[in-house]
């Protein structure tokens, strides 16, 4: 996959800048059971992990998208940051206290809120994210809003809809490919 002269990250930071959809599914099989194993270890369930590794890719996605974006840290250590953060503000909002990860000290701790903040500084990619969320349907604003922004989990959603977790489940994954190909 990687080119002579470029390491398989850069190569791999290419194909997601260019939207290429196998280097998202790359990433998948090679760190998924990184961040699994990080949710799992520390109190989740699969479908936390689950969740944590669909947002943790796309905050990823969105930061390499970035023509500013630059990390002389590996792609691992940076998805791992950022599922790390998020898996520990997703036990803040439950209530529960961040269980410590074992074996913590293997992984390199990558600072990613200056990337985060970068992309907040240029409110370009945010307002066309909102753009495109306005002219989704409305049960695809209603799952997605629920989900992210009021950070309810899929069981709750599907029990206050009359719907079946693996439905909601799917229509939100539809949604946000849905809403990802508007963006771009």
């Amino acid at each position: 996959m990687a080119e002579s002269g470029k390491s398989l990250d850069e190569e791999l930071i290419v194909q997601l800048r260019a939207g290429n959809i196998s280097a998202m599914k790359d990433i998948y099989h090679r760190h998924y059971g990184m961040v699994n194993k990080l949710v799992t270890t520390s109190g989740g369930a699969e479908e936390d992990a689950d969740q944590i590794f669909e947002e943790s890719m796309y905050v990823l996605y969105s930061a390499i998208r970035h023509p500013e974006y630059r990390s002389n840290a590996k792609l691992k250590i940076v998805l791992y940051s950022i599922a790390r953060s998020l898996w520990i503000s997703e036990q803040r909002r439950r209530g529960k206290s961040p269980k410590r990860v074992k074996n913590y000290e293997r992984y390199v701790k990558v600072d990613i809120s200056s990337h985060i903040d970068l992309l907040k500084a240029k409110g370009d990619g945010f307002d066309k994210i909102q753009r495109s969320f306005r002219i989704l349907g409305e049960a695809c604003q209603d799952v997605l809003s629920e989900f992210y922004f009021h950070r309810k989990p899929v069981d709750q959603i599907a029990a206050e809809t009359s719907k079946t977790v693996d439905d909601v489940r799917t229509q939100k994954y539809r949604c946000m490919q849905h809403l990802k190909r508007m963006i771009g």
